[in-house]
């Protein structure tokens, strides 16, 4: 008998036991997903994809947890009924609580009058219980939870803000930060407060990321500085999910941030370049077929050319012919003339054509920042505050 490696990873672990002393398949039966803090993997758990899995991991619960505790990396096995259905929901993971729920009693139906209860059937030896078939949903909802998870957490990750870019969205989303009439950017914590002098041109970079904005002055000129709908879902991605700030100097956080990923702002920009492109294309198309009338032209007029200036002895290339020429029946014998070239010398001179421009291209348009409302839903507490600082 071959006898395995110890295993290197908890991954490992819990597939080797699901899969050789279960017979479940890796994939089709269960994944194995982990939960990640800050780029560190906090625990491993398992995802079932279907009831036979869940019957099976419920029946085999304390197996489970026996044999990864005789290995490196245990694991505790949930199970939960949820209602009166008899069907189980497990949970294997090397972190977290165990729960053990009792399964529901089985609902009893009186034998009817009509009918005798005849004596239950005998099962086969050795034959498995037939497990519960689940919903088609359960499953997909969990993995569907697990993406929108992974999908939130690339969403704070791809934020790049430095500590002092969060600090900044978290006190615009608190109500706190202020232009005052003479430019000056000032967070005040509390009302009445002469506040803290910030850098100004810091607030560039998250203006431009549509994160926030800066209000019409008031009355006294105050300007507040107010988190638009993009900013007050990245402040939320970036405390739940707390990525790593990028470190960087005066010089790099001056510089462009990226946009909030699937957010309003990247939405537009989504929007405007698909405009951008449909323009393009029909001027391309338009500039093409000005191109090919003007080959067409040419192709025509190179003939009629050619015996204008067989005619009238010019050597030049680059003179053009005048239009509405023809040549005399004389000029059409001694220099014998080609009979449809001058049949379409003549024709020109009745309908003259000019040769056809071709339009020039024009430059891409970049985009034009829009204008974002501020975004309403903050608390109750810091709308006051702003009321009273306005």
């Amino acid at each position: 008998m071959t006898t395995l490696p110890p295993p290197k990873s908890p991954t490992v672990a819990i597939a080797r036991i699901l899969r050789g002393r279960l017979g479940l398949t890796q994939g089709r039966d269960f994944r194995v997903r982990g939960e990640y803090s800050n780029g560190e993997r906090l625990h491993s758990y398992v995802v079932t994809l279907n009831g036979v899995a869940d019957a099976t991991i419920a029946r085999h619960a304390d197996d489970i947890e026996r044999w990864s505790n005789e290995g490196p990396f245990p694991f505790r096995v949930s199970v939960r009924y949820h209602g009166s259905s008899p069907r189980p929901h497990t949970d294997i993971a090397n972190g977290g609580p165990r729960v053990r729920d009792t399964p529901p009693d089985p609902p009893t139906e009186a034998p009817t009058p009509t009918e005798p209860a005849g004596p239950a059937p005998v099962e086969a030896p050795g034959a498995p219980a037939a497990p519960d078939i689940p919903s088609p949903t359960t499953a997909s909802d969990a993995l569907a939870q697990a993406r929108e998870r992974a999908r939130q957490k690339r969403r704070a990750l791809a934020l790049e803000w430095s500590a002092g870019q969060a600090e900044l969205v978290a006190a615009a989303g608190a109500a706190q930060l202020h232009v005052d009439p003479d430019g000056e950017l000032r967070q005040r914590a509390r009302p009445g407060l002469g506040g803290q002098r910030l850098a100004a041109p810091r607030l560039r970079p998250l203006v431009e990321a549509g994160l926030i904005i800066v209000g019409n002055p008031d009355a006294l000129g105050v300007q507040r500085v107010q988190v638009t709908a993009d900013g007050r879902t990245a402040l939320a991605l970036w405390r739940r999910w707390r990525p790593t700030p990028v470190v960087k100097d005066r010089r790099r956080e001056l510089g462009r941030l990226p946009v909030l990923m699937g957010g309003e702002y990247a939405q537009w920009i989504s929007r405007m370049t698909a405009q951008e492109d449909r323009r393009r294309k029909a001027e391309r198309e338009h500039f093409d077929a000005a191109l090919a009338a003007q080959h067409a032209w040419y192709a025509r007029e190179t003939p009629l050319r050619a015996a204008w200036a067989a005619v009238n002895k010019i050597l030049n290339p680059i003179v053009r012919r005048p239009l509405g020429w023809t040549p005399t029946p004389d000029e059409v014998t001694q220099h014998e003339l080609d009979p449809a070239v001058v049949e379409e010398l003549r024709a020109d001179a009745i309908c003259p054509q000019e040769c056809p421009t071709v339009p020039r291209s024009q430059p891409l348009r970049p985009l034009q920042l829009p204008r974002f409302d501020p975004d309403t839903n903050e608390p109750e507490q810091m709308a006051l505050f702003g009321a009273l600082v306005a």
